[in-house]
């Protein structure tokens, strides 16, 4: 009997880790077993083509929201074309609504309730027997169904979580539970991992949750499962030295138990120090965690990894206690926020937030303060997720009670509510499109900072203003190319600055009236429709750090001389001080460098006044996470693998570097990494939470007369962190 198990992921860069489970868990009585890994995105033909060509006895698919329409549709073309192969289903999507899949689709044959690892080879091994009963006619593609295996096999009932359909009509089952998980066999085998190639990797250290949010699939079942810790470590073992480069655990609270958690952190990163040395990545683990349950013991624990080898996912949800309490969600909400600032800050972690938009008792202004509250922490991605009612949730049968009204189909995604309306709800699709678009692509750091900070009262209240602008100007419509989003956010800009005396300029409504929001000199110079602006200079030095074309949109140009393209050619030229500023760049000529670096010249202003980063944290980020960042006293630069300083005395004219401290002389010229005719440092972090000061933009700020400041960008490799490129500030 030949058993084909069918998983149809969402991209290509997700693997499934269920069917391989199955698998793993079949023993020889249970016939022929294979996985096959499709994706939803693939012409339905080609997909349903492949596996009628395998000629299946038996058609298992693992169902989700994301493919259950699609699991659907294939199964029902695969029972006409092989109307003798037996159908099963089995996942999340189908183990709460078993007799209902029955009794709706006649071409499924068995629906497996709950974790299916036992019941699973349970039934193929019934099934394998009444298939050697049958005699040697061959059953894949006959046209008689009588001659095949889905007829009910003798002693089903005694398996755990097997929903069937006989003469009597639709057995019922509960959602199956693997208590002993590790008895359960490795899905980790030479073949799976062999499936792996530039795949994300799922990984479980345990299954349930301790908590019982009412939208969440896991408070249907109570508890938290756990892998033994040393079962754990085998496998992480196993799969980081096959070379994968992304392991994802799917623990729905991956440090509901700190200890353990802390555990399997340090095994992390013993393992990384003993592969790597440990000042690299082996590989990126994510891990969803409840980001309010750290201390400082695990904070203090995870600032100890290279960039690039954690990222964590922290769901928020909202800050509106009412609509967590509703929800059944406990959470400290002040620690949450307050854990991922702290993480954030450290710069070696990539930290995502997610929310939800929906929940009862949240309305569309609470839901913009749970927004804003999470936006001004910082988080690298944020994303604005809508309410779910997903089968066999507490909240889906509480819906009527709260009004809700959401779609009949998967995902089953809101569609209105008491709280908020249908209208709300669309004008936040809006923002969380352009959410993704500026905020979460890492382009715009600099300039969205910039922008909310000086004309708006909150991140909300920006988004909100820049979605009306999209909607009217039809933006949203049609997808834009990358340089297309600079000039939006241009115009836009130009929108909300205007001359003294016109109206729609937008003042903060807790700032002083002075110059640097009435409209007088300082506001005159942002408004006048030129690109001159600190907004510019800003967007312009955001392109420059996201993108290695090296060539600035049409509108962000301006002249170059060549007189300072001589410069910049001279300063390469000088190979201790660029082989150790870009240690690449060892070994290559001026001319090749170049094509790899770019020189831009800004006009911050004083730049002793761009201050950037409540922690000091740089705007120039290196390979390892090091930063050009300032300590207590202004004094150094700190960057390099080695935390070696580039310190600069008070009249700026000595450079030093390395763990020696030993001098790096820049050549007859004297031309200098350093920090300015001032020596004050060019201090912008990846925060960027103090621009210009508390009160926006002063008229010294934007001074454009005095001297520009130059930055080189390094296109040589991304930040592992941010995903941007690294720049210092030179003097040439």
């Amino acid at each position: 009997m030949k058993t084909l198990i069918i998983a149809l992921n969402s991209k290509f860069i997700h693997s499934a880790l269920a069917p391989w489970y199955l698998k793993a868990s079949c023993g020889p009585d249970c016939g022929q077993v294979l996985v096959l890994e499709r994706t939803v995105n693939e012409n339905q033909d080609k997909v349903l083509s492949s596996i009628y060509l395998h000629k299946p006895d038996v058609a298992a698919f693992s169902c989700y929201i994301w493919n259950i329409r699609y699991v659907l549709d294939l199964a029902s073309s695969l029972k006409k074309l092989l109307p003798a192969t037996t159908i099963v289903l089995g996942g999340p999507e189908v183990s709460y609504c078993a007799a209902e899949m029955l009794r709706d689709y006649p071409f499924v044959d068995f629906v497996l309730a709950g974790e299916g690892e036992i019941s699973f080879p349970g039934l193929l091994s019934l099934l394998a027997k009444r298939y050697d009963n049958r005699g040697t006619d061959e059953m894949s593609g006959s046209n008689d169904r009588s001659g095949g295996i889905s007829c009910v096999p003798a002693g089903i009932d005694s398996i755990e979580g097997i929903v069937y359909r006989s003469g009597s009509g639709i057995t019922e089952a509960r959602p199956a539970v693997v208590k002993d998980l590790d008895s359960l066999k490795s899905p980790y085998t030479e073949e799976m991992i062999s499936s792996l190639s530039n795949k994300i990797v799922y990984f479980e250290a345990s299954r349930g949750c301790p908590f019982s949010c009412s939208y969440c699939l896991s408070s249907a079942t109570a508890g938290t499962r756990f892998f033994s810790f040393e079962r754990v470590c085998s496998e992480l073992d196993k799969l980081v030295k096959s070379g994968v480069k992304q392991i994802k655990f799917v623990d729905r609270t991956f440090n509901a138990n700190p200890e353990r958690a802390k555990g399997i952190v340090r095994y992390i990163l013993e393992l990384n120090q003993q592969l790597t040395g440990g000042e690299t990545a082996v590989c990126n683990f994510h891990f969803e965690v409840g980001a309010d349950l750290f201390d400082d013991e695990f904070i203090g624990l995870l600032s100890g990894a290279p960039q690039g080898l954690i990222q964590l996912e922290a769901g928020v949800q909202s800050t509106n206690e009412e609509a967590l309490a509703a929800v059944c969600r406990k959470t400290d909400v002040g620690k949450l926020l307050s854990n991922i600032e702290k993480i954030r800050r450290n710069g070696n972690i990539h930290v995502h937030a997610d929310l939800i938009a929906g929940l009862p008792y949240e309305d569309f202004r609470s839901f913009g303060k749970s927004f804003s509250d999470v936006y001004s922490v910082k988080p690298h991605h944020l994303q604005l997720g809508f309410l779910k009612f997903l089968k066999g949730t507490k909240l889906r049968d509480e819906a009527e009670y709260y009004g809700y009204r959401f779609c009949d189909h998967a995902p089953y995604e809101i569609l209105a509510g008491h709280d908020i309306s249908a209208e709300e709800l669309i004008r936040l699709k809006g923002i969380e499109e352009l959410l993704e678009r500026y905020y979460n692509s890492g382009r715009f750091m600099y300039s969205l900072d910039y922008m909310i900070r000086s004309f708006f009262n909150s991140p909300f209240e920006f988004f909100e203003r820049f979605y009306v602008y999209n909607r009217d100007n039809g933006h949203l419509e049609l997808p834009s190319s990358v340089r297309d989003l600079y000039l939006i956010l241009y115009s836009f800009y130009q929108s909300i600055t205007v001359l003294p005396g016109k109206s729609g300029a937008v003042v903060k409504d807790n700032d002083p009236p002075d110059d640097a929001v009435s409209g007088g000199p300082a506001r005159n110079a942002e408004s006048n429709g030129g690109t001159n602006s600190i907004f510019c200079e800003l967007l312009r030095l955001d392109f420059l750090a996201s993108d290695n074309s090296g060539t600035l949109p049409e509108f962000l140009q301006r002249p170059v001389t060549a007189e300072f393209r001589d410069k910049c050619f001279k300063f390469l030229k000088n190979a201790p001080l660029i082989n150790k500023l870009i240690p690449e760049t060892t070994g290559m000529l001026p001319k090749q460098i170049l094509k790899k670096v770019h020189f831009q010249q800004f006009f911050f202003g004083d730049s002793s006044s761009l201050s950037m980063g409540r922690d000091s944290s740089a705007l120039s980020t290196g390979r390892d996470g090091s930063s050009l960042s300032t300590g207590r006293d202004g004094s150094s630069l700190s960057m390099g693998r080695d935390s070696s300083a580039l310190f600069t005395g008070r009249d700026g004219s000595s450079l030093s570097m390395g763990r020696d401290s030993s001098a790096l002389s820049t050549g007859g010229d004297s031309s200098s990494l350093s920090t300015g005719g001032d020596s004050s440092p060019l201090c912008m972090g990846y925060d960027p939470s103090r621009l210009f000061g508390a009160k926006g933009p002063s008229q010294h700020d934007i001074d454009l007369r005095c001297k520009s400041t130059v930055l080189l960008f390094s296109y040589f490799s991304r930040d592992k962190v941010t995903g941007r490129y690294q720049f210092y500030k030179v003097d040439i």
